[in-house]
């Protein structure tokens, strides 16, 4: 099923704050000032951004991916009724208070957020809770790898008990002549 919310539009905040990656490219680039309406303008030498303080998404009815509200132009952003917010300060702050990693239980840190969601896990939980379902980057890793170990265990425990097919007097191949993965080559001599 697609997602039924699309972007409407985002409220950007009025103060910037310095961007570290922008910044390095910026120097390796030479450039020093630079105000441009899609980049990151660059002062002195330093990279700035505004960062998103409220994104506001369009739900579509129907519950599909616009299927009932697209239409010609751009009029679908403007239907109040369906709107849903998102305040990026408010959910930093919940994330940085509230919510823990459900594999290990630990805090969300700026060095370490708790910011990777993990699929079936998720619930709605009230706004004094923290969100669940979601973990650190690292423990999310390791969570999919010991569950890609394990079925990678069963497959082999399954192979393993197999039992091997004996060799064709005929061939020398373990398998039946249709299982070969290359058809067999002319004999010697012989031009095809």
């Amino acid at each position: 099923m697609h997602d039924p919310l699309t972007v409407a539009f985002k409220i950007r905040s009025p103060w910037p704050r310095p961007a570290a990656y922008s910044t390095q490219l910026a120097a390796r680039s030479g450039i020093r000032w630079r105000l441009r309406r899609y980049h990151a303008p660059v002062i002195a030498g330093r990279a700035y951004r505004f960062p998103t303080l409220i994104t506001v998404w369009h739900r579509d009815p129907s519950g599909h991916d616009d299927t009932t509200c697209r239409t010609s132009g751009r009029a679908w952003r403007f239907h109040i009724h369906h709107w849903r917010y998102q305040l990026h300060p408010y959910q930093q702050l919940r994330r940085r208070l509230l919510t823990r990693c459900h594999i290990c239980g630990g805090r969300s840190t700026k060095a370490r957020p708790v910011n990777v969601g993990t699929w079936g896990r998720k619930q709605d939980a009230p706004w004094w809770r923290g969100e669940t379902g979601l973990a650190h980057r690292d423990c999310a890793l390791n969570d999919r790898l010991k569950a890609m170990n394990a079925s990678l265990n069963r497959v082999l425990r399954r192979y393993l008990a197999e039992p091997m097919h004996a060799p064709s007097s005929r061939t020398g191949w373990p398998f039946s002549e249709d299982d070969k993965p290359f058809p067999p080559a002319p004999p010697k001599g012989e031009d095809a």
